[in-house]
Protein backbone atom coordinates (compact mmCIF):
# COMPACT_ATOMS: atom_id res chain seq x y z
CA UNK A 1 0.00 0.00 0.00
CA UNK A 2 1.49 3.30 -1.06
CA UNK A 3 -0.11 5.55 1.77
CA UNK A 4 1.55 3.13 4.04
CA UNK A 5 4.97 3.27 2.43
CA UNK A 6 4.72 7.27 2.31
CA UNK A 7 4.03 7.35 5.99
CA UNK A 8 6.03 4.78 7.31
CA UNK A 9 9.29 6.24 4.95
CA UNK A 10 8.30 9.78 5.44
CA UNK A 11 8.29 10.30 1.86
CA UNK A 12 6.07 12.02 -1.02
CA UNK A 13 5.14 9.28 -3.76
CA UNK A 14 3.53 10.33 -7.22
CA UNK A 15 1.95 7.70 -9.48
CA UNK A 16 0.04 7.19 -12.89
CA UNK A 17 -3.33 5.49 -12.86
CA UNK A 18 -6.72 5.24 -14.71
CA UNK A 19 -9.25 7.04 -12.69
CA UNK A 20 -13.15 6.45 -12.98
CA UNK A 21 -15.29 9.17 -12.53
CA UNK A 22 -17.19 8.66 -9.37
CA UNK A 23 -20.50 10.01 -10.83
CA UNK A 24 -19.91 8.33 -14.19
CA UNK A 25 -18.86 5.31 -14.63
CA UNK A 26 -17.91 5.40 -18.53
CA UNK A 27 -16.20 8.71 -17.87
CA UNK A 28 -12.20 8.02 -16.92
CA UNK A 29 -9.39 10.26 -16.65
CA UNK A 30 -5.05 9.55 -16.73
CA UNK A 31 -4.54 10.48 -13.23
CA UNK A 32 -1.55 11.06 -11.27
CA UNK A 33 -1.83 11.09 -7.57
CA UNK A 34 0.29 12.27 -4.87
CA UNK A 35 0.76 10.79 -1.25
CA UNK A 36 2.54 11.77 1.53
CA UNK A 37 3.40 11.00 5.11
CA UNK A 38 0.03 12.85 5.91
CA UNK A 39 -1.79 10.74 3.31
CA UNK A 40 -3.54 12.13 0.22
CA UNK A 41 -2.67 15.23 -1.07
CA UNK A 42 -3.98 15.68 -4.41
CA UNK A 43 -4.75 14.16 -7.52
CA UNK A 44 -4.18 15.93 -11.20
CA UNK A 45 -5.93 14.50 -14.35
CA UNK A 46 -4.31 14.93 -17.72
CA UNK A 47 -5.08 17.65 -19.90
CA UNK A 48 -2.77 16.95 -22.92
CA UNK A 49 -3.68 13.73 -24.82
CA UNK A 50 -2.01 12.88 -27.71
CA UNK A 51 -3.67 9.96 -30.52
CA UNK A 52 -5.99 7.65 -29.41
CA UNK A 53 -5.67 8.53 -25.81
CA UNK A 54 -8.38 10.92 -26.02
CA UNK A 55 -10.87 8.53 -27.49
CA UNK A 56 -10.32 6.68 -24.11
CA UNK A 57 -9.91 8.91 -21.54
CA UNK A 58 -11.67 12.45 -20.96
CA UNK A 59 -9.08 15.48 -20.36
CA UNK A 60 -8.30 17.68 -17.06
CA UNK A 61 -9.09 21.00 -17.08
CA UNK A 62 -6.24 22.28 -15.09
CA UNK A 63 -2.87 22.55 -13.45
CA UNK A 64 -2.99 22.43 -9.30
CA UNK A 65 -0.12 22.87 -6.95
CA UNK A 66 -0.09 21.37 -3.78
CA UNK A 67 1.51 22.49 -0.37
CA UNK A 68 3.81 19.81 1.43
CA UNK A 69 6.42 19.69 4.06
CA UNK A 70 8.85 19.76 1.25
CA UNK A 71 7.72 22.47 -1.01
CA UNK A 72 4.98 22.90 -3.71
CA UNK A 73 4.38 20.22 -5.40
CA UNK A 74 3.03 20.49 -9.18
CA UNK A 75 2.04 17.37 -11.03
CA UNK A 76 1.94 16.60 -14.78
CA UNK A 77 1.43 13.39 -16.70
CA UNK A 78 3.92 12.89 -19.97
CA UNK A 79 2.63 14.96 -23.45
CA UNK A 80 1.63 17.45 -21.06
CA UNK A 81 5.29 18.93 -20.88
CA UNK A 82 5.38 19.23 -24.69
CA UNK A 83 3.35 21.91 -23.82
CA UNK A 84 5.36 24.99 -22.08
CA UNK A 85 2.17 26.44 -20.83
CA UNK A 86 1.39 23.84 -18.72
CA UNK A 87 4.76 23.99 -16.97
CA UNK A 88 4.27 27.63 -16.60
CA UNK A 89 0.77 27.41 -15.51
CA UNK A 90 2.53 25.29 -12.79
CA UNK A 91 4.98 28.10 -11.75
CA UNK A 92 2.75 30.83 -11.71
CA UNK A 93 1.34 28.74 -8.84
CA UNK A 94 4.71 28.98 -6.96
CA UNK A 95 5.53 25.19 -7.39
CA UNK A 96 9.01 23.67 -6.61
CA UNK A 97 8.38 20.71 -7.85
CA UNK A 98 7.33 19.31 -10.89
CA UNK A 99 6.61 15.65 -10.92
CA UNK A 100 5.75 13.96 -14.41
CA UNK A 101 5.27 10.21 -14.45
CA UNK A 102 5.19 8.98 -18.21
CA UNK A 103 5.41 6.35 -21.07
CA UNK A 104 7.39 8.60 -23.25
CA UNK A 105 8.02 6.39 -26.39
CA UNK A 106 11.17 5.82 -28.40
CA UNK A 107 12.23 5.75 -31.96
CA UNK A 108 14.32 2.58 -32.09
CA UNK A 109 14.75 -0.52 -30.72
CA UNK A 110 15.25 -0.85 -26.72
CA UNK A 111 17.71 -3.94 -27.41
CA UNK A 112 19.88 -1.75 -28.95
CA UNK A 113 19.58 1.86 -27.12
CA UNK A 114 20.97 4.95 -29.56
CA UNK A 115 21.52 8.28 -27.00
CA UNK A 116 20.92 9.74 -30.99
CA UNK A 117 17.64 8.48 -30.34
CA UNK A 118 15.45 11.32 -32.00
CA UNK A 119 12.31 11.02 -29.85
CA UNK A 120 14.59 10.30 -26.46
CA UNK A 121 15.62 13.73 -27.71
CA UNK A 122 13.01 15.76 -27.85
CA UNK A 123 12.39 13.82 -23.94
CA UNK A 124 15.47 15.31 -22.45
CA UNK A 125 15.36 18.37 -23.98
CA UNK A 126 11.65 19.40 -22.46
CA UNK A 127 12.93 18.22 -18.84
CA UNK A 128 15.93 20.38 -19.13
CA UNK A 129 14.15 23.10 -20.85
CA UNK A 130 10.77 22.58 -18.23
CA UNK A 131 13.01 22.92 -15.27
CA UNK A 132 15.52 25.87 -16.57
CA UNK A 133 12.71 28.71 -17.45
CA UNK A 134 10.87 27.71 -14.84
CA UNK A 135 13.31 27.72 -12.50
CA UNK A 136 11.96 24.22 -10.80
CA UNK A 137 13.31 21.16 -10.05
CA UNK A 138 11.25 19.35 -12.48
CA UNK A 139 11.34 15.14 -11.57
CA UNK A 140 10.51 12.98 -14.28
CA UNK A 141 9.54 9.21 -13.71
CA UNK A 142 9.06 7.17 -17.34
CA UNK A 143 8.23 3.51 -18.41
CA UNK A 144 11.06 1.20 -20.59
CA UNK A 145 11.67 -1.61 -21.58
CA UNK A 146 8.36 -3.27 -24.37
CA UNK A 147 5.01 -2.91 -23.64
CA UNK A 148 2.68 -4.09 -26.42
CA UNK A 149 4.63 -2.90 -29.65
CA UNK A 150 5.50 0.33 -28.01
CA UNK A 151 9.10 0.82 -26.89
CA UNK A 152 9.74 3.27 -24.10
CA UNK A 153 12.96 5.26 -23.82
CA UNK A 154 13.28 5.35 -20.07
CA UNK A 155 15.50 7.99 -18.65
CA UNK A 156 13.76 8.85 -15.47
CA UNK A 157 15.74 11.68 -13.84
CA UNK A 158 15.91 14.42 -11.54
CA UNK A 159 16.44 17.98 -12.86
CA UNK A 160 17.92 21.04 -11.28
CA UNK A 161 15.79 24.38 -11.64
CA UNK A 162 19.34 25.47 -13.81
CA UNK A 163 18.46 23.07 -15.89
CA UNK A 164 20.49 20.57 -15.40
CA UNK A 165 20.49 17.13 -14.82
CA UNK A 166 21.31 15.79 -11.68
CA UNK A 167 20.50 12.01 -11.35
CA UNK A 168 19.20 9.75 -14.13
CA UNK A 169 18.54 5.50 -14.53
CA UNK A 170 19.53 5.49 -18.15
CA UNK A 171 17.58 3.37 -20.71
CA UNK A 172 17.01 0.58 -17.70
CA UNK A 173 14.43 0.31 -14.48
CA UNK A 174 16.00 2.18 -11.42
CA UNK A 175 15.62 4.28 -8.46
CA UNK A 176 17.93 7.59 -8.46
CA UNK A 177 18.44 10.17 -5.55
CA UNK A 178 19.34 14.09 -5.15
CA UNK A 179 19.91 16.15 -2.48
CA UNK A 180 19.48 19.66 -2.60
CA UNK A 181 18.41 22.97 -0.85
CA UNK A 182 15.10 23.57 -2.67
CA UNK A 183 14.52 27.44 -1.66
CA UNK A 184 18.17 28.41 -2.17
CA UNK A 185 18.71 26.43 -5.53
CA UNK A 186 15.24 28.30 -6.82
CA UNK A 187 16.54 31.65 -5.84
CA UNK A 188 19.93 31.09 -7.28
CA UNK A 189 17.99 29.95 -10.23
CA UNK A 190 16.02 33.61 -10.82
CA UNK A 191 13.35 32.03 -9.62
CA UNK A 192 11.53 34.67 -7.90
CA UNK A 193 13.41 37.27 -10.20
CA UNK A 194 11.37 36.23 -13.35
CA UNK A 195 8.51 36.28 -11.66
CA UNK A 196 8.93 40.01 -11.61
CA UNK A 197 10.29 40.64 -14.66
CA UNK A 198 7.52 39.03 -16.57
CA UNK A 199 5.13 41.35 -18.66
CA UNK A 200 1.58 39.45 -18.75
CA UNK A 201 -0.19 42.48 -20.62
CA UNK A 202 2.46 41.66 -23.75
CA UNK A 203 1.02 38.33 -23.93
CA UNK A 204 -1.93 38.38 -25.48
CA UNK A 205 -2.24 35.55 -27.45
CA UNK A 206 -1.44 32.67 -24.98
CA UNK A 207 -5.05 31.61 -24.37
CA UNK A 208 -6.14 31.67 -28.23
Amino acid sequence: NLFEKAKANDIYIVWGMTERDADDANVLYNSAVLVGPEGFVGKYRKVHQPGCESQIYTHGTSFDVFDTAIGKIGLMICYDKAFPESARELYCQYADIICVPAAWPMAGDPSAPDDNDPILGIYNMYDLTRAGENAVFFISCNQCGTAGTINYCGHSRITHPFGMEMACTGWGEGIVYAEADIVESITMAGGPAVRLDRHVEAYSHINK
